[in-house]
């Protein structure tokens, strides 16, 4: 499960009417020493932000040569109808993020109530999807450990520059 799914699943589905603490925080199934106090599980309460972009497939940054690609940025709205949403900077030219671009106008309830019905039903297929216990581990295992490669990466380019200069 990507970050962004987690985010989905966990959170951005957990609305006031569902309760004032997020239950599902409270049951992720992680180790008591990592367990989130009280204070988060009631900050952890959707007010009706969502974000119109998918949050698999709508990539935003990609670097280091294409081994890092991941759903980094968000344009979340709220009490609002979103005609048309696009990304400029496909081609990553201009930057390593793309540019998250919204057309929006003012939404009536109906439209919330789609929002909600729409993200519920995200979080209960990524829960049906996958095991989330083994894939929120194995998902921090691999990002922590592609930090690390792209840290020793960087580092050695650095360390390789001022050394060639040096001479």
């Amino acid at each position: 499960m990507s970050e962004p799914e987690w985010w989905i699943k966990n959170i951005l589905s957990w609305y006031p009417e569902d309760g004032a603490i997020n239950r599902r925080l409270d049951d992720e199934g992680l180790p008591p020493e990592l367990h989130f106090s009280g204070d988060i599980l009631r900050a952890a309460v959707n007010p009706g932000w969502w974000d119109p972009f998918d949050a698999a497939k709508d990539i935003t940054i990609s670097n280091h040569g294409g081994w890092m690609t991941a759903k980094a940025d968000w344009a979340f709205v709220r009490q609002l109808k979103v005609v048309k949403h696009w990304m400029e900077n496909r081609d990553f030219t201009a930057s390593d993020h793309r540019c998250l671009v919204l057309d929006v106008e003012h939404a009536h309830a109906d439209i919330l109530e789609l929002h909600k019905k729409s993200t519920r039903r995200t979080a209960r297929e990524l829960q049906l999807k996958r095991s989330s216990k083994f894939w929120t581990w194995f998902s921090l295992l691999a990002a922590t450990s592609l930090s690390l490669f792209a840290y020793k990466l960087a580092r050695t380019s650095i360390v390789s520059s001022i050394s060639s200069t040096a001479f």
